[in-house]
């Protein structure tokens, strides 16, 4: 069994021309919401039993969307609320946290993968895993990671020594929720509600329960944070098919 976290409260600042009347998981991508691109292929995976959606910033838009389309697996989805959408994704995270009770899956509403990219994710062994990638050039926007022997001992984007990109997925297993919620209050207390998430990856690495990393690159997936990325999305996504 498998549980999935999907956050998607944000603001989408970088993108306002298109978000103005929406939230940013609802933006199209040839046609197609954000937000379905991570539903439609994780709906089809039979180990996944729950897929929760923090939603925040126009909320209401991503649950009438969610409640509408996909009617017929309500008993799979649950929405969570976080009304502090404006600060980081550590906080959205942790809106989600209480309703864990297996092992769990993180990811962001804004990246579109390839379907054969989450059943790999999915299948892959580890009790922490992490999604990464190494072939793209890295950009000083990219999420880079530093690895040992396979495994995660840094992750950052300012790194300047680095061996892979990390590609927004984290996976957890149940033993490790303890841990993961531990960390989850250090960073917290630590760096503010501001913090994005990734931080809590690297607390875990900081306590020797270092990820391992599940390698998908040469697959396929992308990000939408600014108008750019959503052109190349679109067309990137149309190559696909």
């Amino acid at each position: 069994m498998l549980q999935v976290i999907i956050l998607a409260a944000g603001l989408g600042s970088r993108l306002q021309s298109f978000t103005r009347d929406r939230p940013k998981p609802l933006i199209e991508i040839n046609g197609v919401p954000l937000i379905d691109y991570s539903l439609e292929p994780l709906i089809n995976i039979q180990e996944i039993h729950e897929i929760i959606i923090v939603i925040g910033n126009k909320g209401e838009q991503i649950a009438d969307h969610v409640n509408r389309k996909y009617r017929s697996h309500g008993e799979r989805i649950r929405l969570v609320h976080n009304d502090q959408y404006h600060k980081g994704s550590v906080v959205t995270l942790s809106k989600a946290l209480p309703w864990i009770d297996t092992r769990f899956i993180v990811m962001n509403a804004d990246h579109i993968y390839r379907p054969r990219i989450l059943e790999k994710f999915v299948a892959a062994s580890g009790q922490i895993i992490v999604g990464c990638d190494y072939d793209r050039r890295l950009t000083n926007d990219d999420m880079k990671a530093l690895l040992n022997e396979g495994r995660l001992v840094d992750i950052d984007k300012l790194l300047t020594k680095y061996d892979a990109g990390y590609i927004g997925i984290t996976r957890i297993d149940l033993p490790l929720l303890p841990d993961y919620l531990s960390c989850v209050e250090s960073v917290l207390e630590r760096e503010g509600d501001s913090v994005a998430v990734e931080r809590v990856i690297l607390e875990m690495s900081k306590r020797c329960l270092n990820a391992q990393v599940c390698d998908l690159s040469g697959i396929g997936w992308f990000e939408v944070d600014t108008p750019e990325d959503k052109a190349i999305a679109e067309q990137g996504v149309r190559a696909w098919k």
